[in-house]
């Protein structure tokens, strides 16, 4: 999707969203926790947050995630949790992500080797509101201890 056909849709949802009286959703990363590293397969657990200032629920239609290890992209995927946000609410929402460590080539031996892995975590949601769809993204970066070290 080129930025100029990307800008003109966020334009169309956010006029749509003032047009029914409709505020945007949030989306923020609550954790993106390391739960288990083995030299097969490493396990990461995000949780999003996702608020709903609204007076009527917005279902959760899909989430796009991408990871990244020392600076490299090891991996994207697309989730679609069965979720809702109830109206003028906020609900946690759990996305698994399980990677192959043979899968991710010369970063597998760093993630091995480094008593700290550098890790970021960046997706967008998608809510389907009255309007259409509306897309929110999110991002969160930080650091993880070794188990393996």
């Amino acid at each position: 999707m080129t930025k100029k056909v990307k800008f003109a849709a966020i334009a169309m949802a956010t006029i749509g969203l003032l047009w029914v009286g409709c505020t945007a959703p949030t989306a923020e990363v609550r954790s993106a926790d390391l739960r288990s590293l083995t030299l097969q397969q490493l396990d990461v657990g995000l949780t999003l947050d996702l608020k709903n200032p609204n007076e009527f629920s917005i279902p959760v239609e899909a989430i796009d995630w991408g990871l990244s290890l020392f600076d490299t992209s090891v991996a994207d995927g697309r989730a679609q949790p069965d979720a809702e946000i109830a109206a003028n609410s906020s609900t946690d929402v759990d996305v698994p992500i399980s990677l192959r460590l043979s899968d991710l080539s010369q970063t597998a031996s760093r993630v091995a080797s480094s008593s700290l892995i550098p890790w970021a975590i960046g997706g967008t949601c998608h809510f389907d509101i009255p309007t259409g769809s509306v897309a929110v993204d999110f991002s969160r970066d930080g650091e993880w201890d070794n188990p393996l070290r």
